[in-house]
């Protein structure tokens, strides 16, 4: 009995190859010289990356939502969340943090600036003790009205974008006359810019108010998890309205050919009616009819056909036109010749 060997206790130390030494697997198996995770970390990181995959998920399928909603595809279905949906929400989240990342980098040099000018001059400013004592009440306060003012940007903007391809100028604000009628990308950008500055405002503040504002565990646990619904809410609107800002590009004119004859062209629709592709699913294609023969007191100047899949033999891209200058165009008529000539040479 005195020859067996003794059983290594689980918190013992225990030597490798290659000569390093662990105490047990809270900090990890070596293995050929590297370090491997422990189970605790590596369920963590798993965690984190569904998280991750989840709130990208959502965030591309609302940027998805807003651009069908604009364009008005209601009858259209939606597709079952994939990788496509998971790529679109990191974009999202990107931009939205390269340029928070931008106003960070901007307000620290002018932070440096304002600070190296008070140097010179040989001013000392103090804040009363008062506010010093009470400063977290007041982070408290803008973190709440800056929330508020979100929130409610974000509603009116949205507010809008349902059916907007239809609306009249007058009727969709000055943003969107702004961002669509007139493609001023210059207008969405600078818009996009500001909401990112005053989201990363907004989540510095919070952090700040759970870190060090905050003594009390349960007010922690309520700002932290109002932050947390406030940001992911700002990110769901923010890729709603950006899915409607891209629906400025152009779309393909088509000429289709039916099991009833041609659509476009002089065809199914009568004469100058022009076919633009918005959509499809696998049952049917989505089409913006634009008369081209409508007089202003008319009261339907576009309409969106659903063609079944099955009615459509082909059909033939002849050029492209933004969707939100239909109305406005000048030439319409050399439009409606050149489709109807195209359309009379297909077989």
């Amino acid at each position: 009995m005195g020859n067996l060997p003794s059983m290594t206790e689980p918190n013992d130390v225990r030597t490798t190859s290659s000569g390093e030494s662990t105490t047990g697997a809270s900090s990890g198996t070596v293995v050929g010289g590297f370090k491997l995770p422990s189970a605790l970390h590596t369920i963590a990181f798993s965690t984190a990356v569904a998280v991750l995959t989840g709130i990208s998920a959502c965030i591309g399928a609302s940027f998805v939502s807003g651009a069908k909603e604009a364009l008005g595809l209601y009858a259209l279905s939606s597709d079952a969340v994939d990788q496509h949906d998971v790529f679109i929400g990191l974009i999202v989240m990107g931009q939205v943090l390269v340029n928070a990342l931008l106003i960070v980098v901007l307000a620290r040099l002018a932070y440096l600036g304002i600070r190296w000018a008070v140097s010179k001059t040989k001013l000392r400013m103090t804040m009363p003790a008062f506010i010093k004592q009470h400063i977290w009440l007041l982070a408290l306060l803008v973190v709440t009205i800056e929330a508020a003012f979100l929130m409610n940007v974000m509603m009116r903007l949205s507010d809008h974008v349902q059916g907007i391809l239809f609306k009249n100028i007058t009727e969709v604000g000055r943003f969107w006359k702004s961002a669509l009628f007139e493609q001023d990308h210059s207008t969405a950008g600078g818009y996009s810019f500001v909401y990112s500055g005053l989201l990363a405002l907004f989540v510095w503040l919070c952090w700040w108010l759970v870190a060090k504002g905050v003594d009390k565990p349960l007010r922690r646990v309520v700002v932290s998890t109002f932050g947390l619904l406030v940001a992911f809410v700002s990110l769901l609107d923010f890729a709603y309205l950006s899915g409607a800002v891209q629906t400025v590009k152009d779309y393909p004119i088509v000429a289709v050919v039916t099991q009833s004859g041609v659509m476009g062209g002089g065809g199914i629709f009568g004469e100058g009616s022009v076919p633009i592709l918005l959509g499809k699913d696998d049952k049917m294609f989505a089409f913006l009819v634009v008369l081209t023969k409508a007089q202003p007191n008319d009261v339907v100047h576009k309409m969106i056909v659903y063609v079944p899949r099955s009615e459509v033999k082909y059909m033939v891209v002849t050029l492209t036109v933004p969707l939100y200058e239909m109305d406005k165009y000048d030439d319409l008529l050399r439009l409606e010749q050149e489709m109807k000539s195209r359309t009379q040479a297909l077989p």
